[in-house]
């Protein structure tokens, strides 16, 4: 079973989404400051965003594990 190139991206469109909610929850309750929080969830999610959906696609051609 291969996964399509849309699904990968809309998972990690999702699971990115949950990332930005938990990053900024962390960085507030360190910094109890509202946009310095956001903006550092923001920039880490973004950078997350790109390295998940490879790391989804490398693991997807790997046929090690598969039935």
């Amino acid at each position: 079973m291969i996964e399509t190139k849309y699904r990968s991206l809309l998972k990690s469109i999702v699971w990115r989404i949950l990332s930005v909610i938990n990053g900024f929850i962390v960085a507030f309750i360190f910094l109890n400051e509202f946009y310095q929080s956001l903006k550092i969830s923001i920039i880490a999610n973004i950078t997350g965003f790109v390295l998940y959906y490879f790391h989804e696609r490398f693991w997807n051609s790997i046929k090690w594990g598969k039935k």
